[in-house]
């Protein structure tokens, strides 16, 4: 992508010392800008509600501890620590492989221990997937995560797995 087709933005985040910097295509948000000229059109990277669905949650534990955001090529790790943003950042993967990796690494080089740290999974993943079999192997305390338990759902959303759309549902949280 040329540089000049890119946009930075920035969110942030109320009543937290955390500030989001992500990059966007300038054509998509000058289109926005010219449907809506007399508002003030501000931008949100899904990270943002991901770290806030993670922090406001009420399943969250209090202690250093991992989320993971899976996509259909994405992933994103976050690692906090008694309400505070550690680490965020999103990988590019191709394979249950490179979803171990990144994980691992990042736990590496945060010193998480795999045998004590607790990660939640969330997104586009099945108990019976590949990656949550590897993932599995290696850290001892994995779970999904669930819905957020400040927002009612119709019976609809019944059959959809709780740790799906958690970024999306929680951007409510993001002013």
């Amino acid at each position: 992508m040329p540089e000049d087709s890119e946009e930075i933005f920035y969110y942030q985040h109320p009543n937290r010392e955390i500030i989001n910097v992500f990059s966007g295509e300038k054509k998509i948000a000058d289109w926005f800008r010219k449907q809506y000229p007399s508002r003030n059109i501000s931008f949100v990277h899904h990270t943002s509600a991901f770290i806030e669905g993670v922090l406001q949650h009420s399943d969250y534990v209090p202690a250093r501890s991992m989320a993971v955001l899976l996509e259909a090529s994405h992933l994103t790790i976050l690692v906090t620590n008694s309400h505070l943003v550690e680490y965020c950042n999103t990988f590019f993967y191709l394979s249950a492989q490179d979803v171990i990796y990144y994980v691992m690494l990042v736990m590496d080089e945060l010193k998480l221990n795999p045998d004590s740290c607790r990660v939640t999974l969330y997104g586009e993943l099945s108990h019976d997937s590949a990656i949550h079999d590897m993932l599995y192997k290696y850290i001892r305390f994995i779970s999904f995560g669930s819905k957020s338990s400040s927002l009612k759902f119709s019976f609809q959303f019944d059959e959809m797995l709780d740790h799906r759309y958690f970024d999306l549902f929680n951007l409510y949280l993001c002013d």
